[in-house]
């Protein structure tokens, strides 16, 4: 496989441009004309994949994205975009102590 067509799986696996970057070792310049070039020959990506690089706070180990990606895949999200939304409603919900279950509680 050639590191053109790497990346386009990546891409169609639903991975973000940082995932793609940070699993293929292909520069951020390399990895957007890669996905524009796999436009023109009309591939068709997840979740609306833009062609520039995302920013993100915190990126998701490789162990963690392999388990998360059979979720993300089912709401045709990126495993980057799953993260943020599952660490936005659990903030938003204020269930960070259910989910950590560490014993500390915060009370609000």
């Amino acid at each position: 496989m050639t590191t053109y067509e790497y990346v386009v799986n990546l891409a169609k696996q639903g991975c973000c441009v940082d995932e793609i970057i940070h699993e293929s070792g292909v520069k951020l310049n390399t990895v957007n004309r890669y996905l524009s070039r796999a436009r023109q020959q009309g591939v068709v990506f997840p979740d609306g994949l833009k062609v520039y690089r995302k920013s993100l706070d915190y990126t998701v180990p490789k162990s963690v994205r392999a388990m998360i990606l059979p979720y993300a895949k089912r709401r045709k999200m990126s495993v980057s975009d799953l993260a943020a939304k599952l660490i936005t409603t659990i903030a938003e919900d204020e269930l960070i102590d259910a989910v950590l279950d560490d014993g500390k509680q915060t009370y609000v």
